[in-house]
């Protein structure tokens, strides 16, 4: 979670085009620092205390710029647009949601099931086939026919790149 706290704080840094967890006092600066206290306490539900620890500073400050701090921000249209943009961003997905995920991954994994059950059906029966070419040889005559269908396979193989290749 610390790490989506530091990626927030790279997103602020990046559109303000400066650092945040400077101790400076600027106006900017502290907007852009209750933007990022308020995004990552609210949608993140982050501690005050790990929120100052990534602004290098302590919970009453956090707190102070949540609740003093952040109004004025969001008077000013910049801090506003980038508070809108990566609030939703940031706020952690409903039961509703990550219900409808699961739902997804359990139909993509049931499709890629059935693709690779498709596969081995189609093995199977080539595997059978195969096995019924064997059924009249000698034994000394396997090796024989091993070697020669191993120079198919690899005949096949080749040619099959090159074909590739070719298109």
């Amino acid at each position: 979670m610390k790490d989506k706290l530091k990626q927030l704080k790279k997103e602020i840094e990046i559109a303000l085009e400066c650092k945040i967890s400077t101790p400076s006092r600027k106006r900017h600066l502290t907007y852009a620092r209750a933007v990022f206290c308020k995004i990552a306490r609210e949608s993140m539900g982050m501690t005050l205390s790990d929120i100052g620890k990534v602004l290098n500073r302590d919970h009453a400050t956090v707190m102070h710029s949540i609740k003093v701090v952040f109004p004025f921000a969001m008077k000013e249209t910049r801090f506003r647009d980038i508070y809108d943009a990566l609030k939703d961003e940031y706020k952690p997905k409903s039961s509703s949601e990550k219900k409808q995920e699961s739902a997804q991954d359990t139909i993509q994994l049931i499709s890629k099931l059935r693709t690779e059950n498709a596969y081995m059906k189609m093995m199977l029966n080539t595997r059978d086939r195969f096995n019924n070419l064997f059924d009249d040889l000698r034994a000394d005559e396997y090796d024989e026919v091993y070697n020669k269908l191993e120079i198919f396979v690899k005949y096949a193989i080749k040619t099959r790149v090159y074909y590739n290749a070719e298109e």
